[in-house]
């Protein structure tokens, strides 16, 4: 899995992007029980939005998915250098020195890739994360999210 992720990482980010976005197609076709959630949440979140727009929200939703999926590619396995030109921060200068700030991420969607670029910025980060069913694949995504520097990662579940 680490080789076929630093492989990617090398991809030019639009061919990523655009072969990502394929899969998102694809998925919001096939993966009809995941679709059907999507459908639920939308249409709690957008109650007066018309059914076409929701729809429309539920295929962007599984495109953009699929394309933070690929980005972790280069995100987890990619050079700093490549990070900081993918990933611009704004306002950082904004943020208390020394003192202890809580920050949002769009779930699952941008979590890595907000996390890994202020961890570059040398930022102490602490977060949560939702453990993986499979042994390998949670700690393959731990070294990831815990290899830039001054981060701690704790199970949602640990209390």
């Amino acid at each position: 899995m680490k080789i076929l992720m630093t492989l990617l990482a090398w991809l030019p980010l639009r061919v990523l992007r655009i072969s990502a976005a394929i899969f998102g197609v694809m998925a919001y076709l096939l993966l009809h029980h995941r679709r059907k959630i999507t459908r639920i949440n939308l249409s709690l979140a957008f109650a007066r939005e018309p059914g076409w727009r929701r729809e429309l929200r539920c295929l962007q939703h599984f495109v953009a998915l699929t394309q933070s999926l690929a980005d972790r590619a280069w995100i987890w396995r990619g050079s700093q250098a490549s990070i900081k030109s993918r990933i611009t921060l704004e306002g950082l200068e904004i943020l208390p020195k020394n003192r202890n700030i809580v920050l949002l991420a769009p779930h699952m969607v941008g979590v890595d890739a907000a996390w890994t670029r202020l961890a570059i910025e040398g930022l102490r980060l602490t977060g949560l994360y939702q453990p993986q069913r499979h042994p390998k694949n949670d700690a393959l995504i731990r070294s990831c999210r815990l290899r830039q520097g001054n981060v701690r990662c704790y199970s949602r579940h640990a209390g």
